[in-house]
């Protein structure tokens, strides 16, 4: 027999205590600058709660979401800044991200469980445009961990994609071309 029930699924309120780390990444080949994306996660945060003193901005330019932890400096820091608070300073309790493939676009589960245990140790919540993940929850790992899957996916599609629409277009053209001299 399946057990329901009535009661809503509740998530943590926002804002958290502590401060809340804004992670903005542009990879090497980006149309817009990082400023806008910056700007919006900061709006984004004052509209949940936080101030302007709760927050700590870690900004990556012409970073690809591909290389691993350690080859981003500012996501080093700032998992370096959640397992050691400098002194004095409140721990960071949540990051605010526009995406999940700001994080990591087709990298390794090694790298992916990185995050989510200092995360998990720490008490750190992950904020995205959709989602509120608590890491403590399985379900959550289970949706980020889909969720980083699904933008490699995206990007593999999307270049078949491309590549399928450049081959139909050079059809087209040498379709024409024969048509021209018949």
């Amino acid at each position: 027999m399946v057990q329901q029930h009535d009661e809503p699924v509740v998530q943590e309120m926002l804002p958290q205590p502590g401060r809340l780390a804004i992670y903005a990444r542009v990879g090497e080949a980006a149309r817009l600058t990082q400023q806008p994306q910056t700007d919006q996660l900061v709006e984004i945060a004052e509209q949940l709660g936080y101030s302007r003193e709760q927050l700590i901005v870690y900004e990556e330019r012409g970073v690809s979401g591909k290389k691993p932890i350690s080859e981003r400096e500012s996501l080093q820091q700032l998992l370096q800044t959640i397992t050691n608070p400098p002194e004095g300073e409140e721990s960071i309790r949540a990051i605010l991200v526009t995406s999940e493939d700001r994080l990591f676009r087709d990298a390794d589960r090694v790298q992916v469980n990185s995050f989510i245990t200092i995360c998990t140790e720490h008490g750190v919540m992950l904020l995205t445009d959709t989602f509120c993940y608590d890491f403590t929850n399985p379900a959550h790992v289970s949706l980020f961990r889909f969720r980083c899957e699904q933008s490699t996916l995206y990007i593999e599609r999307e270049i078949q994609r491309r590549l399928l629409t450049g081959r139909t277009k050079k059809r087209e053209t040498n379709g024409k071309k024969k048509e021209q001299k018949g």
